[in-house]
């Protein structure tokens, strides 16, 4: 299995994150779905070359914002065949501090 690239064999403009096939050979499966999360790593498409398949995989964890293939499409080596959103943390909210029984009862004297 040949290692993810992000450049030269995939890439990025901003938050955008493009998978290209390391080689030439046809599309024998796709392993996601239009706004699928992927982690970094994740198999993406399977493309077959000389009787072997190789995997494309995720260069970083992401949300699958287009599938450029389909099954039995013909590639060249370095095709785009997904683009990823790079995955961002979600901000962490943090809960509003609530009084302790003492401060709502002085707080509840002043009103």
């Amino acid at each position: 299995m040949l290692a993810p690239r992000v450049a030269p064999g995939g890439a990025r403009h901003g938050r955008m994150i493009e998978l290209r096939s390391p080689l030439q050979g046809t599309v024998v499966r796709v392993l996601v779905a239009p706004e699928a999360s992927v982690a970094a790593g994740a198999e993406v498409v399977i493309v077959e070359s000389m009787k072997m398949e190789h995997a494309v995989e995720a260069a970083e964890a992401g949300v699958v914002a287009e599938l450029r293939v389909e099954v039995g499409a013909n590639i060249a080596a370095g095709d785009v065949v997904a683009v990823l959103t790079k995955a961002t943390a979600a901000p962490t909210e943090q809960p509003a501090e609530q009084p302790t029984a003492a401060e709502a009862a002085v707080s509840a004297e002043r009103s």
